[in-house]
């Protein structure tokens, strides 16, 4: 059923120049989007490799990386928004943020 949120997610978000950077981590029982992101991809990428899953998301403005490790049942996302800080859409309440 995935996570139930009783540990916050961390996140450390900074920017460079126009591009902004966003690093996620939760500790989840499988794997999840917590990206936040609810964009149109033009590339939307999934595979599994062990007991690792990938997921990649691009479009003009946006990319994302995501990868969730089984064994550690941690789901890790780290993505960038050209021009603009990335978005925080459908966050769970415990939100760890560095920025």
């Amino acid at each position: 059923m995935g996570s139930d949120y009783a540990l916050p997610m961390a996140q450390i978000s900074y920017q460079v120049e126009a591009q902004s950077y966003t690093y996620r981590a939760l500790q989840t029982s499988q794997s999840e989007d917590i990206s936040g992101q609810s964009e149109t991809w033009s590339s939307d990428l999934s595979w599994k490799q062990g007991d690792i899953e990938l997921r990649l998301c691009s479009n003009e403005e946006e990319n994302w990386v995501g990868w969730y490790v089984a064994e550690a049942q941690t789901q890790w996302v780290a993505f960038l928004s050209a021009n603009s800080k990335p978005r925080h859409r459908n966050l769970p309440k415990k939100v760890l943020s560095i920025d």
